[in-house]
């Protein structure tokens, strides 16, 4: 029967224990010259308490390698393992009955003195162990850590996370206690016995909601010391505030708490660091009047005087002396508090437990300001519990989640700066290219067609659509407003494309049938066009609403407080997105055809009189115009998110009254102002 031994690692001083975090800092501190560290076994109780015999002792054993003069292959390794004074001696037997039996220092000096260890080395033989009816003997054994050694170096070959914003690679790194492993800081090992927790809380007041401050830290001591499971933990407490902010307590005020807790029996590093940090982040009745901050550092402060070291508290976010307010300690625990020197404590706080990054500050503008860290650069900041600066002050070390996040979130910004620019002055010229349209029709055209009808509903539609949007980065700031906005939006663009749509039927009738409609059946299939590019997009707008309450539970309805628009992709894709594809393929389609159509056509068409309308170039032009291609490219930049896309999208998309200007604004002044042109419409 099979029993498995625990085993633990012991070192001398806590700080040692903590870094032992990974296969080569685990090999440096087991079997360095200087090393304060050992592996203990230890057997089940079953074993431990059944043992009859015990092992084989005797003062006098090899300590040296090659006595025997049997070695055969030199191995500077095995030879520096037979020095070390640490290892359990080991027992070779020379005959199988164990009449004859050498003991050596270490299982390293048995090795170099046999010819080849590895077929000349039995397994080491001692006294047997009994356990109930079954024995097992003892024996020595070696740990292979090489096949790990590969795997570490493996994963510093890769670039874990790029920063576009210093154009480098960053290595991820945990605190003393944890590992990175899978993009996250996992403990180092299962459990730890001793560990001093220390937790600097900042708080100040909220801006409208200032309450007395013997309210407010009656508050905060009750809500730590109610909680019965710290008894046995916390060593001392103290409230301190800033020896300047004594006057300002009736109107705003800050003030600190600095805890030192100690837990004396084993528990896992990494969970009693999430409990700490959800139970300190403290109840609504205290956030809702005040802002609570775990910081990274800690206020207590040291310095040297005369023979010994005095302790100051200090600020780290303003660099002010704190002066104390209230202290409450824990006398019956004063023995188990009173830590000596070697004990190594963990500043509780978010940035404990994070994967970090280092960044230089010589390496882009950084300021550290009050208690955020700013990347000027970007114009973002992050808050002083997911960040850390250097004691020369050259370097930072921040939480690779939320830079990262920030980060991201900056570039986009950036970008959609650069995006907003460009497509409000294409919207704005794409309005004046609707103005002149609608102006040249209601000028020159003598109104016997439906096209015109449908160009002038089209541009008047997209000049709406153009002036919402461009309101809309106005919007944020009024919730209610940006989803009003947001629905116009959502109304005007769909609309605008069934216009499209309206346009390039006509066009495609034009030119595949050769019969014409009466004035009043063409004012009939107008007020149809009106209905459909009005019933379509309330249609779209009503499913987006109703399915977004009842089976998303959204309570905005589907449109969005803060982007003015549709607020859920799913609805974004159903409502918005395979819609327009929809009526932009059938144009696309129709546009084909027509094409087909005109290039067959000859000169005595009604359409085709003029030379400059049988210029295929114009012709192709005025009917691209109309198809809403240029839609083509938002499909793209949301299948290939690619920056040229998104700018060709933006660019053409929001030019469309341009186009329609130039299509058919321009070719019908010119005609009117030309009186042989003139005189060939007639």
């Amino acid at each position: 029967m099979l029993l498995s031994w625990e085993t633990r690692l012991s070192c001398r001083y806590q700080d040692d224990l903590m870094k032992a975090f990974s296969t080569e800092t685990l090999k440096t501190k087991l079997f360095s010259h200087t090393s304060q560290c050992g592996v203990e076994f230890i057997p089940p109780l079953l074993v431990a308490n059944n043992i009859r015999n015990r092992c084989y002792t005797d003062d006098q054993y090899a300590d040296r390698c090659n006595i025997t003069g049997l070695w055969l292959t030199y191995d500077s390794q095995i030879e520096r393992g037979c020095s070390l004074d640490f290892v359990n001696r080991y027992m070779h037997c020379t005959n199988k009955h164990i009449a004859r039996r050498q003991e050596y220092k270490n299982l390293f000096c048995a090795m170099c003195n046999v010819g080849n260890w590895t077929s000349d080395l039995p397994t080491e033989c001692i006294e047997k162990f009994y356990l109930d009816e079954d024995h097992m003997d003892s024996f020595s054994a070696m740990i292979d850590l090489s096949k790990f050694e590969e795997n570490v170096r493996d994963q510093h070959l890769q670039c874990p996370f790029y920063d576009p914003l210093l154009k480098t690679c960053h290595r991820p790194f945990c605190d003393a206690g944890l590992r990175y492993e899978n993009f996250d800081c996992v403990p180092a090992h299962i459990q730890i016995s001793k560990q001093k927790y220390e937790m600097n809380i900042r708080f100040t007041t909220k801006s409208g909601r200032i309450e007395p401050i013997t309210v407010s830290l009656f508050k905060i001591i009750r809500y730590i010391y109610s909680n019965d499971s710290f008894d046995n933990l916390i060593c001392k407490g103290r409230l301190f505030v800033e020896s300047d902010a004594a006057e300002t307590f009736k109107t705003d005020y800050s003030f600190m708490f600095y805890v030192e807790m100690f837990y004396h029996h084993f528990h896992n590093y990494k969970e009693s660091l999430n409990y700490l940090l959800e139970y300190f982040r403290f109840d609504d009745v205290i956030r809702n009047t005040l802002n609570v901050e775990l910081l990274s550092q800690s206020f207590k402060s040291r310095y040297h005087e005369h023979t010994s070291f005095s302790t100051f508290y200090r600020n780290p976010v303003s660099g002010k002396d704190l002066y104390e307010f209230t202290r409450r300690k824990a006398p019956q625990r004063t023995d188990k508090c009173d830590l000596n020197y070697d004990t190594i404590t963990t500043i509780v706080a978010p940035f404990t437990i994070c994967p970090k990054i280092l960044i230089d500050k010589r390496q882009t503008t950084v300021v550290v300001s009050g208690s955020v860290l700013c990347f000027v650069d970007l114009d973002f900041c992050m808050g002083s519990s997911y960040f850390k600066e250097s004691r020369d002050k050259s370097k930072v070390q921040v939480c690779v989640d939320q830079y990262f996040e920030k980060l991201e979130l900056a570039l986009l910004k950036q970008k959609n700066s650069m995006e907003k620019i460009t497509t409000l002055v294409c919207l704005s010229f794409s309005s004046v290219g609707c103005i002149g349209t609608m102006v040249a029709y209601f000028i020159f055209d003598i109104g016997k067609h439906i096209h015109p009808m449908n160009i002038k509903a089209l541009c008047l539609t997209l000049i709406f659509a153009n002036t919402v949007f461009s309101v809309s980065g106005l919007s944020s700031s009024n919730p209610i407003f940006c989803q009003i906005v947001g629905v116009l939006n959502h109304f005007l663009w769909l609309s605008v494309v069934m216009w499209m749509l309206a346009c390039s039927f006509t066009c495609f009738q034009t030119f595949t049938y050769t019969q014409y409609q009466s004035k009043g059946s063409m004012r009939k299939r107008f007020f149809i066009n009106v209905v459909y590019s009005f019933a379509f997009p309330t249609c779209m707008v009503l499913t987006n609403m109703l399915v977004s309450k009842l089976l998303f539970q959204d309570s905005s309805y589907g449109y969005s407080s803060f982007n003015c628009f549709i607020s859920l992709k799913d609805m974004l894709l159903y409502t918005f997105i395979v819609p327009i594809a929809c009526m932009v393929i059938l144009n696309f389609f129709m546009f084909l055809l027509s094409f087909r159509e005109i290039s067959r056509k000859d000169d005595t068409h009604v359409e085709l009189k003029t030379k400059q309308d049988r210029n295929m170039f114009v012709i192709f032009f005025r009917l691209i115009a109309i198809s809403g291609t240029t839609w083509f490219f938002g499909f793209l930049n949301i299948m290939f998110p690619n920056p040229l896309f998104s700018y060709l999208h933006i660019i053409l998309a929001s030019s469309q009254g341009i186009f329609l200007f130039f299509a058919f604004g321009i070719q019908l002044i010119a005609r009117n102002i030309n009186p042989q042109k003139r005189h060939s419409l007639k």
